[in-house]
């Protein structure tokens, strides 16, 4: 945090709500790989499998989720510790092949969630409960508030043993929920989109310092009036339920003609080795792959990630070298700071540091550590 509160002392703030105009290009080689690990060099139990997240909590430590379990190195990548295991028993995650869904909150605590199931770890990273939210009275203060048939769980950040926020679903709509003991505050609600996120956009949320969350819906909370395109993010103080909208103004990228293709062949083959389906089922199939041809843009946001109380917005637009552009905002000033290129679009950013898995065919998966210059961070 120290080094966070450093960083805020040397803005050059520009008020995001007149940002319309860059007054220099977006950085870029803004990366530099301080460390790899998980390959080599440790405890078999600790050598990297198949890796599927990184998240980093307040001290550094790098939690990675590894099939079934979650391995916990410290800042240089030595090991620390283990969590989880397949099977059904206290703190396990089951015996399911699905990869690993877990949040680390800002004061430390772990939720892991599978199947509906909530496992909490205390700070540092010690067993404390398991829950069946499917069976929880959140939930079903849900289903008779919002007069639901169903809440499928999607995602969960433990702030403390009282509080927590969460966000899930039914067939038609989206939900973000702030929880304290039995009392719920429904912090936003979107209808469901039936196209893919690229193009119907998706929830976008997390936690940030200070009693706030962030979030955007990245196919709802946009305004396009001529050649104006905004979107929108929305702080929300969980504490006042108050809320601040940071906006920021985008170019539209062109949705390529070759993923509603791909769609039309995949729906195609479909028909074609299943010909009982029901007409309705097809009829629905038919209606989204109509819909999908008259996207023209992509959403304008891809993911936003956290570090302290600044936000990094990945959008769809590229450089020539591939590169993703990046918007950056200060949440604790409400002010967007600059925009830099990004080569990938990282699993955490902590302290001023990126991380991101590296695997594929040919090579043994391992996370690396990347430094992010200062540039990422004032104008």
């Amino acid at each position: 945090m120290r080094y966070i509160s450093l960083l805020i002392a040397v803005l050059i703030v520009i008020n995001c709500n007149n940002d319309s105009t860059e007054l220099q290009a977006p950085h870029t080689d803004i990366l530099t790989l301080e460390m790899s690990f998980g390959a080599e060099n440790l405890p078999e139990e600790f050598i990297l499998s198949r890796p599927t997240d990184v998240k980093i909590n307040n001290d550094g430590d790098i939690f990675v989720a590894d099939e079934k379990f979650i391995k916990v190195f410290d800042s240089t990548g030595q090991p620390k510790g283990m969590i989880g295991g397949n099977g059904n028993g206290p703190g396990e995650f089951g015996t399911s092949k699905s990869p690993l869904s877990f949040t680390i909150g800002h004061y430390g605590f772990i939720s892991v969630i599978h199947n509906g199931i909530v496992h909490l770890f205390e700070p540092p990273f010690s067993y404390s409960s398991t829950s069946n939210f499917l069976l929880s009275d959140n939930r079903q203060y849900l289903l008779n508030r919002l007069d639901l048939t169903r809440f499928d769980l999607q995602k969960m950040v433990t702030i403390d043993k009282d509080s927590r926020v969460f966000s899930g679903n039914d067939e038609d709509r989206e939900f973000l929920v702030y929880a304290n003991n039995s009392i719920l505050n429904i912090i936003a609600e979107y209808p469901i989109s039936t196209l893919p996120k690229d193009a119907g956009g998706s929830l976008i949320w997390d936690i940030l310092p200070g009693g706030k969350v962030f979030y955007t819906h990245s196919g709802t909370d946009i305004s396009n009036e001529a050649d104006n395109h905004i979107y929108s993010i929305i702080i929300y103080d969980y504490n006042t339920s108050s809320k601040v909208t940071l906006d920021h103004d985008f170019k539209p990228v062109d949705y390529p003609n070759s993923i509603y293709e791909g769609y039309a062949e995949s729906m195609h083959l479909t028909l074609l080795n299943a010909p009982d389906l029901s007409p309705e089922i097809v009829q629905m199939a038919e209606s989204r792959l109509s819909e999908l041809k008259r996207v023209k843009y992509y959403v304008p946001v891809q993911e936003i990630l956290t570090d302290g109380d600044f936000l990094f917005a990945f959008t769809y637009s590229v450089n020539d070298n591939g590169e993703i552009l990046c918007n950056v905002f200060d949440t604790q000033t409400g002010l967007y700071v600059t925009s830099v290129y990004f080569p990938f679009i990282p699993s955490s950013v902590k302290n001023g540091y990126v991380y991101t898995i590296k695997q594929g065919a040919d090579v043994f998966p391992e996370v690396e550590k990347y430094k992010i210059d200062l540039s990422a961070y004032r104008k």
